[in-house]
């Protein structure tokens, strides 16, 4: 059995202040994904002029930076892909309406909205009816109100 190695407690803050001071170490090379990342916008250029991705890729060839055509294609696509989902979620950040926007009379029709999506959400989970209850629902044809509610979904970030 390997016996556990000790260390001093007394030795612990000045490691701690030692590990502080160390920079941030800068590496030689880097993965392709980020080499292609940072070279995007120059490659899509070079395409959009006609070259192929085989032609991108022999030109890196040439400078020792060996990524095949269908790599460079690949990866191009991935950060398009998250640069998409990346402006999307913004979006929808941006275009939430505040809690500022809920006056008194919405917070009272909340309590009903909540309770409606409370027995929608038991119809769904429970599709056959009861003894006790009926999942019929008769149309209304009443008039929609001009001031409808519309429930906002308030996040613990936006207090």
């Amino acid at each position: 059995m390997r016996k556990e190695q000790r260390i001093p407690k007394s030795k612990i803050p000045e490691a701690i202040e030692a590990l502080k001071a160390l920079d941030k170490k800068e590496l030689d090379d880097v993965p392709a994904r980020e080499a292609i990342k940072n070279m995007r916008r120059q490659i899509e250029r070079v395409l959009k002029l006609g070259y192929t991705y085989e032609e991108v890729s022999e030109t890196l060839a040439g400078l020792d930076i060996n990524i095949s055509p269908q790599r460079i294609k690949y990866f191009l696509a991935q950060i398009r892909k998250s640069k998409k989902k990346k402006s999307q979620s913004k979006n929808k950040v941006d275009n939430k309406p505040t809690s500022d926007l809920i006056n008194s009379s919405d917070k009272q029709d909340t309590n009903s909205t909540n309770a409606t999506a409370k027995s929608n959400q038991n119809r769904q989970s429970n599709p056959t009816p009861t003894n006790t209850e009926t999942l019929s629902v008769k149309p209304t044809n009443y008039p929609k109100p001009k001031n409808t509610f519309e429930p906002v979904i308030i996040k613990n970030e936006d207090l």
